[in-house]
This record gives C-alpha cells, sequence and structure tokens, in this order.
C-alpha cells in the first residue's frame, strides 16, 4: 500500500475529508474571541489551499494556526497530510505523534499514522494502525477500506473481504469500495460477484475509468476479449492521459492479435510517462514478434538506463493479466501471455551496474 493513493486513478487518492475534522466547537473551546477566528480561518484556508494542490500556500496557513492552537490535535493531523503529501515523511510522523498525544482517542492520527508507515514499507504497522483506528472510530468506514488492502497484499483475502463488506455496508455509497472488493474477488476466483461490484461502482460514479480498467481485467480473465476491450475504450475516453491504461489496452490488443493499436498504446504511454519501463518492454517484445529486433533492443536499452527503473503501478490497480509468462505467437499470431516485465527490470538493471553494452541496438 503505497500511500495507495500515489498511484490509483481516483478514490483513494483523498482518503480524508480534512475539512470534517475541524470543529468549530472543539476550538471555540480552545481559545476565544478574535484569536479563535483567526486561527480557524487560517486552518480552513490551509485546507483549501492543500485541496487545491497548493501544497507551501497549505504549509503556511497551517503553521500560523497551530502558533494559535498548540493543542488542538486537529491540526496537527492536517499538517500531517501536508508533509506526507510534500514527501516530508519524519516531519508527518511527528505531527501524528503529537496529535495522539493531545487527543489518544481520535481515530485520525492513527489512521494517518498507517499511510505513513505504508509509504515508509512498514507494513505492519500500518496494519496495527488501522486497527487502532477502527477501535477507536467503529464506524471508519474508509480505515476499513484501507485495512483490506493491507489484508489483500498479506494474501488474506477472507479478511479483506470481511473489512470491505463492512466499509461498504457503513458507506454503501463510497465507489472504491466495491472496486477493491472486486479485484479481490478476482484473485479469489470469483469473478461474477467482482463485475458485479464494478457494476454498482461505475452506477455510482460513471466517470471513474479505474471501475472500467478493473472491469476490463475481469472480462478478459473471463474469455470476453470484445467486451474487455470496450471497457478500456471507455476508460481511454475518460482519460487518454493516464500510461496505465495505454498500458493496459497496449496488452489487450496484443493479445488479440491487433499488435499495430498495440504498439501504438504503448508508444503513447512513453511519450506521457517516458520512464514507463514496463511499457518499453511490451513494446520490445512485439517488435520482436513483427520481425523488428533493432527497435526492440532500442527500447530495451532505454530500460537499462532507468534510474531508478520505474515499473508497474500498485493498488489498487491490479494487473489485469494476472501471472505473466513469456510473451510468445501461436500458428493464428494471437498472444498465449506476457512476459515477466518484472523479473527482466531486475536483471537489466543489474546488468547496468556492470555494462549496458549487451542492451545497446
Amino acid at each position: 500500500m503505497a500511500v495507495v493513493g500515489v498511484e490509483t486513478l481516483s478514490g483513494w487518492d483523498n482518503p480524508v475529508d480534512l475539512r470534517s475534522l475541524v470543529d468549530p466547537d472543539h476550538l471555540r473551546s480552545k481559545m476565544s474571541g478574535a484569536q479563535t477566528d483567526s486561527a480557524a480561518i487560517a486552518l480552513i484556508r490551509g485546507i483549501d489551499s492543500f485541496e487545491k494542490g497548493d501544497l507551501d500556500d497549505a504549509l503556511e496557513k497551517v503553521n500560523a494556526a497551530i502558533k494559535q492552537l498548540r493543542d488542538y490535535a486537529p491540526a496537527y493531523v492536517v499538517r500531517g497530510w501536508i508533509y506526507l503529501s510534500k514527501g516530508d515523511l519524519k516531519r508527518a510522523l511527528a505531527d501524528c505523534v503529537s496529535a495522539i498525544k493531545l487527543d489518544p482517542n481520535d481515530a485520525h492520527p492513527y489512521f494517518t499514522r498507517a499511510w505513513i508507515h505504508s509509504r515508509q514499507g512498514r507494513f505492519d504497522l500500518s496494519l496495527a494502525d488501522l486497527s487502532k483506528a477502527i477501535e477507536k472510530q467503529p464506524d471508519f468506514a474508509k480505515a476499513y477500506s484501507i485495512r483490506a488492502a493491507l489484508h489483500r497484499r498479506n494474501g488474506d483475502h477472507n479478511d479483506a473481504i470481511a473489512d470491505l463488506d463492512k466499509a461498504i455496508e457503513l458507506q454503501p455509497n463510497y465507489p472504491m469500495a466495491y472496486i477493491f472488493r472486486a479485484m479481490v474477488c478476482r484473485e479469489m476466483g470469483d469473478l461474477d460477484s467482482g463485475i458485479a461490484d464494478l457494476n454498482r461502482s461505475i452506477e455510482l460514479k460513471s466517470d471513474d475509468p479505474t471501475a472500467y480498467m478493473n472491469r476490463a481485467a475481469l472480462y478478459r480473465a473471463k474469455g470476453d476479449l470484445a467486451t474487455a476491450l470496450a471497457d478500456m475504450n471507455k476508460a481511454a475516453e475518460l482519460n487518454m492521459d493516464i500510461p496505465q491504461i495505454l498500458l493496459r489496452r497496449g496488452g489487450l490488443y496484443a493479445e488479440m492479435g491487433d499488435l499495430d493499436s498495440s504498439i501504438a498504446d504503448y508508444t503513447k504511454a512513453v511519450e506521457l510517462q517516458p520512464d514507463f519501463a514496463e511499457a518499453y518492454i511490451h513494446r520490445a517484445e512485439i517488435y520482436r514478434a513483427m520481425g523488428n529486433p533493432g527497435r526492440a533492443n532500442e527500447d530495451m536499452a532505454k530500460v537499462a538506463l532507468l534510474n531508478p527503473p520505474n515499473y508497474a503501478p500498485s493498488i489498487p490497480l491490479p494487473d489485469p493479466y494476472g501471472k505473466k509468462k513469456k510473451m510468445t505467437m501461436s500458428a493464428a499470431g494471437s498472444w498465449k501471455g506476457l512476459i515477466d516485465g518484472e523479473k527482466l527490470i531486475r536483471e537489466i538493471y543489474e546488468a547496468r551496474k556492470n555494462s549496458l553494452r549487451a542492451y545497446k541496438p
């Protein structure tokens, strides 16, 4: 669960409504008069700037508010999210600790700290903090959803489903919970339940490409490539500027034997994200199959030069192709599988340390 929203298309990107954390009555109990008003205004304006993506302005305003609200725990949670978004995990973690000391019964500092631990790769600590957040606030739907992500990561699919069932019970109109439950259902082999969840997600939010991407993966797993392609086309229609959409549609085109369209999608993906190693690797394999080893070698040389290699997206974008196999062509010209891109990248990157000559065209 890399901050789970970092590489997703929607849903997880704004996991907390920071505005809802600021309780005017609580603020008034801490301070009085114009001082309270000034601090509250600064805090709200800081949240406004955060939501607009102006992190520097958000930090300046929230810092000003905290100078007057040193014992107001939600202000530290707000600042923690700003630091987290800026990549300053040390300060984000310190703010969570401060908030917990000020109000140990508030679930949000634990929830926020769970995201920080996740970004640090400390998933056991993240899971513990999410459980603590749920203990403090049993109706915290998003905490159940994110904890489900960690259960899925650990291979605990039943626990993940249980948490997502609870999240949906608490917040039945939350599209991403259905998307994520569909992903877990797919891994458990329950494709029909997964498609039903994605249908519900699309009913709730019809302009979210994530749902169409994931539904395409399930239709592909059922062997319905035409319907899968229709969903990928819809995802691309909604947002053509997301490299992962093009990557996945390119793979689907390849499997259907439309290699020219596959090349076009991979090319667009690397134009949007020049360090997208997986797209170069898949394009290289198609070039080889099309009898163009020179272009294939050029792509693999680019992968070898990436530092660090940028591989695939993480939660909640699943690999729609499951376990990948070496890509080969049948007599009919359809793809039997996909290359093990992650292994190739590791091998190439290691080779890069010694010599790039083997990967140059």
